[in-house]
This record gives structure tokens, sequence and C-alpha cells, in this order.
């Protein structure tokens, strides 16, 4: 079990362009907490979707998801990054491990495209914890999207870009990515490609071991892992909002 460390005792630092990192996050428990979440049973891991490179183990429900998502992640977003004015109605607490194997790499070129991480709340900060050693020259990479970001048929508050949509004159780009399959190597894309679908790169976030990087899940981003790096593990953690029903269009 994570003994988390108190908000007024964390160490963390800023960054431009945009993002924290909290230095001593745990008090104790790591060692623990590695131990079983490489243990994980692998019935629960969620194989490789079209657009995810990883292998994905979700942890929501366990207890130490959702203390670190309710009783670390949200005072510091009330407290450090800054609390939305939005009425909202309930806090969320999402988890996940996302595991990083060269070659048991199997995905789709569209995997490389940033994303967000809205699920099913409109604000709040998801969080890494990088739980391996001699990652840090990958990260994690932001981006300004520089087209409309649309609402999911059906009324949920998950935010699709437009180039995925049948109308966008970028659709038959896009669908040409998806149908090109990456292994052995991180489906890393160049800048030409990024432009191409109005990703303009803003910063990044090295992944650095054994602390705990905070973003706005709204943010586009993606991961970079350059082929030297042939392995990489992380516990993910999400805090977030869910708004009034009145105030969800805001």
């Amino acid at each position: 079990m994570l003994e988390l460390t108190p908000l007024n005792e964390i160490k963390y630092t800023y960054h431009e362009p945009g993002y924290w990192v909290i230095h001593n996050p745990f008090k104790s428990g790591i060692d623990e907490y590695v131990k079983w979440c490489n243990q994980r049973n692998k019935s629960n891991i969620k194989k490789q979707a079209h657009n995810n490179p990883f292998q994905v183990n979700i942890t929501e429900e366990t207890y130490d998801t959702q203390n670190v998502a309710l009783n670390l992640l949200k005072p510091f977003y009330k407290q450090i990054v800054g609390q939305s004015k939005r009425p909202y109605i309930e806090d969320i607490g999402l988890g996940w491990l996302n595991l990083y194997e060269a070659d048991k790499l199997k995905c789709r070129g569209t995997a490389g495209l940033p994303h967000n991480d809205c699920c099913d709340c409109i604000e709040g900060i998801v969080a890494n914890y990088f739980m391996c050693d001699n990652v840090e020259e990958s990260s994690t990479r932001f981006y300004k999207f520089h087209g409309d970001l649309t609402k999911e048929p059906g009324g949920d508050w998950n935010l699709f870009y437009d180039f995925t949509l049948k109308d966008s004159p970028l659709y038959t780009e896009y669908v040409k990515l998806s149908k090109g399959i990456v292994t052995n190597n991180f489906p890393n894309l160049s800048k030409e490609t990024l432009e191409k679908f109005k990703y303009e790169y803003e910063g990044e976030a090295p992944a650095l071991p054994w602390k705990l990087t905070i973003y706005e899940f709204k943010r586009s981003h993606t991961a970079y892992i350059p082929n030297n790096i042939k392995y990489r593990f992380s516990s993910c953690f999400l805090y977030g909002q869910i708004p009034h029903p009145w105030f969800r269009d805001l």
C-alpha cells in the first residue's frame, strides 16, 4: 500500500510548456507497489488497441489508485494547478499501467498521433509514475491542435479529432496511416506527418524514474520512445471532475 506524502510536505517543480513534477510523491510502500504491478494478473491486460501502443492493465478498482487520485491529485489540482470554475457534481479517480516492450509491440501507425484523456470528465489532471530506470530519453510530448474537436455521437464527453470523421479532407490520410502496422519500435511520427494533421509541437516532459509527472489531461499529447529504449513501465493515475449537466457544454 502506497503511503502518500502530505501535500504540505511534497517537493514539486513546474516546467514549461505546462507540467509539474512531484519529486517525493510517496513516503513508503513503493517496493511493494512495484512488485504488485509486476505481478498484476495478465488476464486483466487490455490487448493493444488500434490506437494504443501500450499493453494496458486497468487498475482503477484498487485502493492505491483511488488513494492517489482522490487524496493526492485532487488537492494538488485544486490548490496548485488551479481549480476550474465550472460547477461539478462528482469526483472520479482512474488508473492503469502502461507497459512498453519493443519485442512485443504491434500497433497501427495512428497510435503515434497525439490524443487527449478526457474520458468521462471535463476538467482534471493525469499523472505518470515511471517504475523503471534509464528511460529519461523518452518523454510525453505536448501539442497544440489547430483543428476542431468534436464530441462522440450519443452525447459522451470524449473529444475526437476532426480528421477521424469521414467528411474531413484528411480522413483518407488518417485511414492510410491506420492501415500501417508498426512492430519492434515505438510509432514516433515525423514532424511533417504531425503538421499534416494540424499538430504543433509545444514541448515535452521527460520520463523521470520514480517521480510523478502531472499535466492537464485535455492537452493533446503522445508518448515519445526512441529506438534505443526497449522497455518502459509506468503507473498512471487520473483525477477528474464530472461537470454539472447544466454546465457541461461551457
